[in-house]
């Protein structure tokens, strides 16, 4: 996968995930080793704004990539079904983040 001079956006499950900041840090980190320009919604403030206004600023930063990255265990979060749903429509690229089995 090529992502070098690429706009990345980061889709992912934020509401009731436990530590999902790190997740998205993490991500983050390895897309930033691919050459490409990362847009992390979670660095967005957790709080003090509705969901929705949330979903606003995500919609738009998905607008402006040219990928949208797909974090694990999104499938029951309603606004990464929203921004995939906009990131079709763009025809932007999709990549699901690979479901490897981690032997610590």
């Amino acid at each position: 996968m090529d992502l070098e001079g690429k706009i990345v956006f980061i889709s992912g499950a934020i509401t009731g995930i436990d530590g999902y900041r790190k997740i998205f840090a993490s991500a983050e980190q390895w897309l930033l080793e691919q050459d490409c320009t990362v847009l992390n919604p979670a660095v967005l403030p957790p709080s003090g704004m509705a969901w929705e206004a949330y979903l606003r600023i995500t919609k738009a930063m998905v607008r402006e990539a040219d990928v949208v990255y797909v974090l694990q265990n999104w499938e029951h979060s309603r606004g990464v079904k929203e921004e995939l749903a906009l990131a079709e429509s763009l025809g932007k690229e999709i990549i699901y983040e690979p479901r490897e089995v981690v032997i610590v």
